[in-house]
């Protein structure tokens, strides 16, 4: 989870929470 400290320590947290639900919805769908 190297990325997700990496962005919580960036001006990003936009991208992050977009990122997040993707992931979410990847891994819910057993991708």
């Amino acid at each position: 989870m190297h990325l997700f400290i990496f962005v919580l320590d960036t001006p990003l947290n936009t991208f992050f929470t977009i990122y997040t639900t993707y992931v979410e919805v990847g891994v819910g769908d057993g991708k």
